[in-house]
């Protein structure tokens, strides 16, 4: 991992993006038994050729399958081959935490980690990751992607109520490159005692689920694996 050059960025490096992604480019970046994982390490991301979803939390890999069109294997691990199209991870050793006391959809999420983060100095950063623990209702989920190239064929589907934890990394800038373009959060879930995993598209957070946030930009360390070869194709 590079070490951190500035307290926007805090080192991070890009050979893979969210855009690259939806454009089909999906070849394999990065080998998850390279990573040097710990009990403070969190990421999110997609297999290569969009094969399944990628979720890290304290260390333990989530991988999600597509299992059918509505539904995916779940495998947890210590360590893994597998390779990553995009993988965005994060060091973060001490989490501050708040409760959220209203209703509150996922598009209005970023706005509300940023307005939370504020009291830390994390919300200075272009992004940063932070964790969702708690009841969720009406989860549009996705674990890969239709690729009829390959033949591998994505799982979907919605759950109506779910507890579990969303590991979300939030941007105000770039979007393509870790959000999806016009969003600002990224999200990944494990539900249902560990039966569901995957992205989370849309969702109702409920009252009472809790928010945690990096205690300070020392605290996020953040690599993303995708920016050389996203700057290649800004300079096309």
């Amino acid at each position: 991992m590079a070490p951190p050059t500035s307290a926007r960025d805090l080192g991070v490096q890009v050979v893979g993006s969210v855009s690259q992604m939806q454009a089909g480019q999906v070849e394999g970046r990065v080998k998850l038994d390279r990573l040097e994982l710990g009990s403070n390490s969190f990421g999110l991301g997609g297999l290569s050729e969009l094969r399944g979803e990628i979720t890290i939390l304290g260390g333990v890999v989530w991988l999600a399958y597509p299992s059918g069109k509505d539904a995916v294997r779940v495998t947890r691990v210590a360590h893994s081959n597998e390779s990553a199209t995009l993988l965005i991870h994060a060091d973060v050793p001490s989490w501050r935490v708040e409760t959220l006391n209203d209703e509150l959809a996922t598009s209005a999420l970023g706005a509300r980690v940023r307005q939370l983060a504020l009291a830390e100095g994390v919300a200075t950063l272009d992004r940063f990751p932070f964790l969702l623990e708690g009841h969720f209702t009406n989860v549009i989920w996705h674990a890969g992607r239709k690729l009829p190239a390959t033949g591998v064929l994505g799982a979907s589907g919605m759950a109506p109520d779910v507890h579990g934890t969303v590991l979300g990394f939030f941007s105000r800038e770039e979007g393509g490159l870790i959000v999806p373009r016009g969003a600002d959060v990224h999200l990944h879930a494990v539900l249902e005692n560990e039966t569901l995993c995957g992205h989370i598209d849309s969702a109702t957070i409920l009252p009472g689920t809790t928010v945690r946030l990096p205690v300070s930009t020392e605290a996020a360390k953040i690599s993303v694996v995708g920016r050389q070869e996203l700057a290649v194709d800004s300079a096309n």
